[in-house]
Protein backbone atom coordinates (compact mmCIF):
# COMPACT_ATOMS: atom_id res chain seq x y z
CA UNK A 1 0.00 0.00 0.00
CA UNK A 2 1.35 3.38 -0.95
CA UNK A 3 2.03 5.85 1.89
CA UNK A 4 -0.47 8.68 1.86
CA UNK A 5 0.98 12.16 2.37
CA UNK A 6 -1.90 13.77 4.21
CA UNK A 7 -2.40 17.54 4.20
CA UNK A 8 -2.46 17.14 7.97
CA UNK A 9 0.65 15.01 8.17
CA UNK A 10 2.15 14.47 11.60
CA UNK A 11 4.91 12.30 12.97
CA UNK A 12 2.69 11.06 15.81
CA UNK A 13 0.73 7.81 15.65
CA UNK A 14 -2.83 7.60 14.31
CA UNK A 15 -5.50 4.94 14.71
CA UNK A 16 -5.33 4.46 10.93
CA UNK A 17 -4.78 6.27 7.65
CA UNK A 18 -6.48 6.01 4.26
CA UNK A 19 -6.15 7.89 0.99
CA UNK A 20 -9.05 10.04 2.21
CA UNK A 21 -7.50 11.10 5.51
CA UNK A 22 -6.58 10.09 9.02
CA UNK A 23 -8.46 8.81 12.06
CA UNK A 24 -7.35 9.45 15.62
CA UNK A 25 -8.39 7.53 18.70
CA UNK A 26 -8.44 9.03 22.17
CA UNK A 27 -9.92 11.84 24.17
CA UNK A 28 -10.70 14.67 21.80
CA UNK A 29 -9.25 17.28 24.13
CA UNK A 30 -5.93 15.41 24.22
CA UNK A 31 -5.77 15.22 20.42
CA UNK A 32 -6.69 18.90 20.00
CA UNK A 33 -4.21 20.02 22.69
CA UNK A 34 -1.35 17.82 21.47
CA UNK A 35 -0.65 19.83 18.35
CA UNK A 36 -1.35 16.69 16.33
CA UNK A 37 -4.01 18.41 14.23
CA UNK A 38 -2.51 21.92 14.09
CA UNK A 39 -1.57 21.42 10.43
CA UNK A 40 -5.24 20.63 9.72
CA UNK A 41 -6.63 24.05 10.65
CA UNK A 42 -8.86 25.23 7.81
CA UNK A 43 -8.33 22.03 5.76
CA UNK A 44 -10.83 19.46 7.08
CA UNK A 45 -13.79 18.79 4.78
CA UNK A 46 -15.54 16.31 7.09
CA UNK A 47 -15.30 15.87 10.82
CA UNK A 48 -17.32 12.79 11.79
CA UNK A 49 -17.74 12.22 15.49
CA UNK A 50 -19.81 10.22 17.93
CA UNK A 51 -18.85 11.59 21.34
CA UNK A 52 -19.69 9.75 24.55
CA UNK A 53 -23.43 9.93 25.13
CA UNK A 54 -24.85 11.74 28.18
CA UNK A 55 -25.72 8.52 29.99
CA UNK A 56 -27.16 8.52 33.51
CA UNK A 57 -24.55 6.05 34.78
CA UNK A 58 -20.85 6.94 34.60
CA UNK A 59 -18.81 4.71 32.26
CA UNK A 60 -15.13 3.78 32.53
CA UNK A 61 -14.29 5.92 29.47
CA UNK A 62 -15.43 9.06 31.31
CA UNK A 63 -18.77 10.25 29.91
CA UNK A 64 -20.17 13.45 31.36
CA UNK A 65 -23.77 14.05 32.41
CA UNK A 66 -26.18 16.97 32.73
CA UNK A 67 -24.89 20.54 32.53
CA UNK A 68 -21.29 19.28 32.54
CA UNK A 69 -21.99 17.32 29.35
CA UNK A 70 -23.71 20.29 27.74
CA UNK A 71 -20.80 22.60 28.57
CA UNK A 72 -18.19 20.02 27.44
CA UNK A 73 -19.79 19.49 24.03
CA UNK A 74 -20.56 23.20 23.54
CA UNK A 75 -16.93 24.12 24.25
CA UNK A 76 -15.67 21.67 21.60
CA UNK A 77 -17.70 23.23 18.78
CA UNK A 78 -15.50 26.32 18.14
CA UNK A 79 -12.38 24.15 18.23
CA UNK A 80 -13.90 21.80 15.66
CA UNK A 81 -15.04 24.69 13.49
CA UNK A 82 -11.55 26.12 13.19
CA UNK A 83 -10.40 22.81 11.69
CA UNK A 84 -13.01 22.98 8.91
CA UNK A 85 -12.28 24.14 5.38
CA UNK A 86 -14.66 26.78 3.95
CA UNK A 87 -16.85 23.94 2.62
CA UNK A 88 -16.34 21.76 5.71
CA UNK A 89 -19.03 19.84 7.57
CA UNK A 90 -19.41 18.23 10.97
CA UNK A 91 -21.51 15.10 11.36
CA UNK A 92 -22.34 14.65 15.02
CA UNK A 93 -24.11 11.60 16.44
CA UNK A 94 -25.62 12.01 19.89
CA UNK A 95 -27.32 9.15 21.66
CA UNK A 96 -30.39 9.37 23.83
CA UNK A 97 -30.45 9.87 27.57
CA UNK A 98 -32.97 9.24 30.30
CA UNK A 99 -33.79 11.07 33.49
CA UNK A 100 -32.37 9.23 36.52
CA UNK A 101 -34.78 6.83 38.23
CA UNK A 102 -37.85 7.55 36.09
CA UNK A 103 -39.06 6.40 32.66
CA UNK A 104 -38.71 9.89 31.20
CA UNK A 105 -36.52 10.72 28.24
CA UNK A 106 -34.05 13.55 28.73
CA UNK A 107 -33.95 16.46 26.28
CA UNK A 108 -30.21 16.84 26.94
CA UNK A 109 -29.09 15.27 23.62
CA UNK A 110 -31.21 17.73 21.61
CA UNK A 111 -30.16 20.64 23.82
CA UNK A 112 -26.52 19.61 23.32
CA UNK A 113 -26.91 19.56 19.53
CA UNK A 114 -28.42 23.06 19.54
CA UNK A 115 -25.81 24.43 21.97
CA UNK A 116 -23.06 22.92 19.81
CA UNK A 117 -24.54 24.66 16.76
CA UNK A 118 -24.95 28.03 18.48
CA UNK A 119 -21.56 28.16 20.19
CA UNK A 120 -19.68 27.85 16.88
CA UNK A 121 -22.21 29.72 14.74
CA UNK A 122 -22.74 26.66 12.54
CA UNK A 123 -25.59 25.93 10.16
CA UNK A 124 -27.72 22.88 11.00
CA UNK A 125 -28.38 21.61 7.49
CA UNK A 126 -30.07 18.40 8.51
CA UNK A 127 -31.14 16.49 11.60
CA UNK A 128 -31.79 12.81 11.01
CA UNK A 129 -32.55 9.78 13.09
CA UNK A 130 -30.24 6.80 12.87
CA UNK A 131 -32.43 3.74 13.45
CA UNK A 132 -30.79 0.59 14.78
CA UNK A 133 -33.38 -2.19 15.12
CA UNK A 134 -30.75 -4.53 16.63
CA UNK A 135 -30.08 -2.21 19.55
CA UNK A 136 -30.58 -3.73 22.98
CA UNK A 137 -33.72 -2.66 24.84
CA UNK A 138 -32.77 0.27 27.06
CA UNK A 139 -33.35 1.41 29.67
CA UNK A 140 -33.94 -2.21 30.61
CA UNK A 141 -35.83 -1.41 33.81
CA UNK A 142 -38.49 0.52 31.88
CA UNK A 143 -38.54 -1.45 28.62
CA UNK A 144 -38.09 -5.10 29.64
CA UNK A 145 -39.05 -5.25 33.32
CA UNK A 146 -41.75 -2.63 33.94
CA UNK A 147 -42.76 -2.49 30.26
CA UNK A 148 -43.70 1.17 30.58
CA UNK A 149 -41.62 2.47 27.64
CA UNK A 150 -40.86 1.42 24.09
CA UNK A 151 -37.43 0.17 23.05
CA UNK A 152 -35.06 3.08 22.39
CA UNK A 153 -33.66 2.12 18.97
CA UNK A 154 -32.35 5.39 17.52
CA UNK A 155 -29.80 8.16 17.92
CA UNK A 156 -29.72 11.74 16.67
CA UNK A 157 -27.37 12.74 13.86
CA UNK A 158 -26.78 16.36 12.97
CA UNK A 159 -25.16 17.58 9.74
CA UNK A 160 -23.66 20.99 10.45
CA UNK A 161 -21.93 23.26 7.94
CA UNK A 162 -19.35 25.97 8.53
CA UNK A 163 -20.73 28.18 5.75
CA UNK A 164 -24.00 28.49 3.89
CA UNK A 165 -24.21 28.50 1.01
CA UNK A 166 -21.27 26.18 0.61
CA UNK A 167 -18.46 28.14 -1.00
Amino acid sequence: MQENKSKCDSSQERAYRTNFGDAYRGKVEDVLDSGLVDACVGKVDLLLTSPPFPLVNKKSYGNETGETYLRWLRDLAPRFKELLSPKGSIVLEIGNAWEPGVPVMSTLPLEALFEFKKSADLFLCQHVICHNPARLPTPAAWVSVERSRLKDSFTHVGLLQKNWPIV
